[in-house]
């Protein structure tokens, strides 16, 4: 599991490769990590991009999918606490990595990710707010209830200072 806690958003933004905004169009099964390790289950989803806040997505793709540690394989199950995985229909402005692990294969058909952080790299949107998980660092906590559009301005504001003359 990522170690990175993130305690700013200019922290955040540095170590993202990707942050876009995103409704979660389809929770796939969950699959083991390790096949001979039953109790770690990973879940990925796929992620139909609203917006690109920073970053570029592969030429000729709008959905990407994230892998979060969790979920149910038979009879084993896994819940991370304060780290609920993604639900149908939900929507988030995530901050990403590139997952580039050939085990377990990435069989979604999707460009895969992974939030930074974990919990720090996923913000909910809810009623037009935005929301971090309990667990992010509390720096980020100060954008909890920001209206989603603002937050999203503060991020590309933020991606401005700190990417200035970045490629």
């Amino acid at each position: 599991m990522e170690t990175i806690s993130p305690d700013s958003l200019e922290q955040l933004v540095r170590i993202s490769d990707l942050i876009v905004v995103g409704t979660v169009a389809r929770v796939l099964p969950s699959t083991l990590i390790d096949p001979n390790n039953p109790s770690l289950p990973e879940t990925t989803s796929l992620i139909d991009v609203n917006e690109v806040v920073w970053g570029a997505l592969p030429y000729g793709t709008n959905t990407i999918s994230i892998s979060e540690l969790g979920g149910q394989v038979g009879p084993c199950g896994l819940v991370i606490s304060g780290n609920p995985l993604v639900k149908d229909g939900e929507e988030y402005v995530f901050f990403l990595f590139a997952d580039k692990r050939n085990v377990p294969p990435n069989t979604s058909g999707s460009p895969r990710y992974t939030t930074v952080g974990a919990w720090s790299g996923k913000a909910k949107i809810s009623d037009g707010k935005i929301h971090f998980l309990p667990a992010a660092g509390q720096g980020l906590h100060r954008y909890d209830s920001s209206a989603t559009t603002a937050f999203v301005a503060t991020v590309k504001a933020t991606v401005g200072i700190l990417r200035k003359g970045t490629p």
